[in-house]
């Protein structure tokens, strides 16, 4: 049992490699790590946070969300739309997920099991 383990472990680790070297997590390295010296582009996200969890935290209160703070998350959301640093890097993240999608999808297309309960409810006619 320790010896599977251990090698699916380390073909873990080999795909980790892989998707390391692929173009598409270079990129999205690359732009992440610009982004942490992007100010500008941290200020915007900090705004766009603090707007968002104003209204989310007065919404689980039950308190009233006032109009300036909707219009204060929709500036915010209007400025990160317009930053091109936060832009590329959105897109570079969609498409990092689309390739961890892809493997995931892989793995699973060989370990997929039946179901325990198949589908009791019948149809009406």
């Amino acid at each position: 049992m320790n010896e599977e383990l251990n090698e699916a472990q380390n073909k873990a680790e080999e795909l980790g490699v892989l998707i390391e070297q692929t173009e598409i997590f270079k990129h999205f390295r690359d732009l992440h790590q610009e982004l942490i010296q992007d100010d500008e582009a941290k200020g915007l996200l900090k705004e766009h946070q603090e707007a968002f969890l104003k209204i989310h935290d007065l919404e689980r209160e039950g308190k009233p969300v006032e109009t300036e703070d909707k219009h204060a998350l929709q500036d915010a959301q209007e400025k990160l739309h317009q930053n091109t640093a936060l832009q590329e890097y959105a897109a570079a993240q969609a498409d990092f997920q689309q390739l961890m999608n892809r493997v995931t999808s892989g793995i699973y297309s060989h370990i997929q099991l039946d179901p325990l309960f198949e589908d009791t409810e019948e149809e009406e006619d």
